[in-house]
């Protein structure tokens, strides 16, 4: 035996070093996946969801630490994710900086539940980064828009 194959298999069995594993997968919503929430609860740590140009009507989104969550062009106005008023939009606890909105427009969050606070999007603990993302319409006691508890989120 090549004292190579051992090498070989050593390298692929070690453990990456960085934020995203090899095995990080793409989600395609919706041609992959039909909604994003059905994508969030399929991904992993590490995975990108990649989500078509278009109106999302969708509410109650909880995003797992490691997640990127992007439009597919990267700009705000591809992707609008929409609750329609039912309830807030998004809800992030306890993620790195690994964990990701990118280019999405967060609009008709309607903070229902207790806190009242952030009807686009709640953010508590953690320091996920938010670029080119847009809040628009949202409800809520405090934070309309977004809510941040305890959470030193990176706005971009």
């Amino acid at each position: 035996m090549s004292r190579a194959l051992p090498l070989l298999i050593a390298l692929l069995l070690m453990t990456p070093v960085g934020p995203v594993p090899l095995w990080a997968a793409h989600w395609h919503v919706p041609d992959a996946v039909p909604t994003v929430g059905e994508a969030l609860t399929v991904a992993a740590p590490g995975d990108t969801i990649l989500i078509d140009c278009g109106t999302y009507l969708e509410s109650d989104l909880h995003v797992p630490d490691g997640i990127v969550l992007r439009s597919a062009t990267g700009q705000p106005e591809c992707v609008t994710l929409d609750a329609q008023g039912t309830d807030r939009v998004l809800y992030i606890a306890d993620a790195g900086p690994e964990t990701r909105l990118e280019g999405l427009t967060i609009a008709g969050g309607k903070a229902n539940s207790i806190p009242s606070a952030g009807g686009g999007a709640y953010l508590v603990y953690g320091a996920p980064l938010l670029v080119d993302c847009v809040f628009t319409g949202n409800q809520a006691l405090e934070g309309a828009g977004i809510f941040l508890d305890h959470c030193d989120a990176h706005l971009l």
